[in-house]
């Protein structure tokens, strides 16, 4: 049993299926679990549609991306998603996965929107999002967290796809190749 006054958090990503076809069925499973879990928050990480990086036809694209945003729309527990490379074409299009829950954010969780990042409250934390599915962490993210970490009187959280210390790929580091953050 949840204690009183605790928040409880579900983390995932990688929801999409194999590639160029419709994973939905991993979010319909979230969904049915997320009451037996007793969840208050839903926080994605990314790699909800089986396409991006120019594996499928920009039509193809946002077929998916239309399906994904359908079931992400029956979530009945608040939630946020950063974007990752699946997620984003190879353009560098994207259909906006915010549309789905950005209102509820404004609405009932400080939301704050700066270029390529967002932030929300809930409860005494902070939440600080980067959409940065394209593997390059800016400086505009880095001011963003360091300025929503100044303001916060609780714990700030980072929540991105691409971890911002891996040298397997390449990405998650600066634009300058430095291997700070």
């Amino acid at each position: 049993e949840k204690p009183k006054g605790a928040k409880r958090l579900v983390v995932f990503g990688d929801t999409n299926g194999a590639y160029g076809t419709e994973g939905q069925k991993y979010l319909a499973q979230l969904q049915e679990r997320l009451p037996e879990w007793d969840a208050d928050f839903v926080i994605g990480v990314g790699d909800y549609i089986a396409a991006g990086g120019g594996g499928v036809s920009d039509e193809r694209y946002k077929e998916l991306n239309a399906k994904v945003k359908e079931e992400f729309q029956r979530f009945k527990t608040p939630f946020a998603l950063a974007l990752g490379n699946h997620d984003i074409n190879l353009d560098g299009k994207t259909d906006d996965l915010k549309a789905v829950f950005e209102a509820t954010l404004k609405k009932e969780f400080e939301y704050e929107e700066s270029d390529g990042a967002y932030s929300y409250k809930l409860g005494n934390a902070t939440f600080v999002v980067f959409n940065e599915g394209n593997g390059v962490i800016t400086d505009a993210h880095i001011a963003f967290f360091s300025k929503k970490s100044t303001e916060s009187k609780g714990a700030v959280y980072l929540i991105n796809h691409v971890p911002p210390f891996q040298h397997a790929h390449g990405p998650g580091l600066p634009k300058d190749g430095s291997e700070t953050v």
